[in-house]
């Protein structure tokens, strides 16, 4: 079930949802009869100190690194995404001004990233490690 409300949305109804978007998090299409400065303004993304201090973002990330890791302790990107929505409905990077999830991960510094051709024309897939995690051998 997807939900949609503001952040003064109750915590227990959050919690229900599979996925919660802040209505603060959408982007409405520029109306041209409405004055510019009623236009929503996307959030400053944070720098990588800040996000390093907090402790709840950077342990929700290692965390679902983790989960989500192969043997060498890379981790697809999406699956990661996927984990952690499964853990709190209401994450989205935008929350922390970053449009992406790859964005916020890089910004914060703490894991590596590889980008692997599957072939076949299809996208590039991106993996990622905890900077932490020393290769095994």
């Amino acid at each position: 079930m997807y939900g949609f409300g503001e952040r003064k949305t109750p915590q227990p109804f959050v919690a229900a949802c599979d996925k919660f978007i802040y209505t603060e998090n959408l982007i409405h299409l520029h109306n041209p009869t409405a004055p510019v400065e009623a236009d929503p303004k996307p959030k400053a993304a944070m720098a990588g100190a800040q996000l390093k201090a907090d402790t709840a973002l950077v342990n929700q990330l290692r965390n679902a690194v983790e989960a989500a890791s192969d043997d060498d302790g890379w981790a697809a990107l999406a699956a990661v995404g996927s984990i952690i929505t499964k853990q709190r409905p209401d994450f989205d990077p935008r929350n922390y001004g970053y449009p992406k999830l790859s964005g916020l991960i890089t910004a914060t510094t703490l894991f590596e990233q590889d980008r692997r051709s599957p072939g076949d024309g299809k996208p590039a897939v991106i993996y990622i490690r905890d900077k932490r995690r020393r290769p095994a051998g």
